[in-house]
């Protein structure tokens, strides 16, 4: 990993009523990512792969149900030639060289796909908020005001852990807030969003994960 000076990553620091307190380091070294930008890039499209259903699917010819007795003779009528009325040709008929289901599944390696991770938040550490100290918010406009005081006003991704019921539901249907779970949230979402919120039992859980050598 390209380090700059051997600096440790490290974000910004609020309690619940949007006052700065001392930055939290994370645990991993600062980098610029230049050497990586194949891994960062493989790693985000086999994600976008991964959500894929691959579920499209079509008739052929064969599968349509529709005579398949030649539409009329081969010769002597003036008209183009014609098959059955399966054809792809044909209104209603089959599909040719359409969809079927597959799999769009892209396999990374566990290795590579932590080491991408563990740089995109290095990357993404200056506009990383970490919340900490006492909730005591009961409205999601006070929720809303908070965001505006600590001077979030574009997309944000707001990671959650599953403690933080209350924090959801207040946070939910604020518009350009967008909620993930500590053990979902991936490289491709880290690196989308202009801003990051994390609470403190999320950036638990984040260190865990950031440091864990499976």
């Amino acid at each position: 990993m390209s380090k700059l000076d051997n600096s440790m990553v490290k974000i910004a620091h609020y309690d619940w009523n949007a006052n700065r307190l001392d930055d939290l380091e994370l645990g991993i070294a600062e980098t610029d990512g230049k050497d990586y930008d194949k891994l960062l890039s493989r790693v985000i499209v086999a994600e976008q792969a991964n959500l894929r259903q691959g579920t499209s699917s079509v008739k052929t010819r064969g599968e349509v149900t529709r005579s398949t007795r030649k539409l009329y003779r081969q010769k002597g009528t003036g008209n183009a030639r014609a098959g059955d009325a399966g054809s792809p040709t044909r209104y209603h008929g089959g599909v040719a060289f359409g969809p079927n289901p597959r799999s769009y599944n892209q396999k990374i390696n566990r290795k590579e796909r932590k080491k991408a991770f563990a740089i995109g938040v290095s990357l993404r550490h200056k506009d990383t908020f970490c919340v900490t100290g006492e909730f005591g918010f009961k409205k999601t406009k006070e929720a809303d005001g908070f965001l505006k005081n600590i001077g979030i006003d574009r997309k944000i991704l707001m990671i959650v852990n599953v403690d933080d019921g209350e924090k959801r539901l207040l946070f939910r249907n604020i518009q350009n807030v967008e909620l993930v779970n500590v053990s979902s949230v991936t490289l491709n979402s880290v690196m989308k969003y202009p801003n990051i919120l994390i609470t403190q039992t999320a950036l638990n859980e984040l260190k865990k994960r950031l440091h864990d050598e499976g």
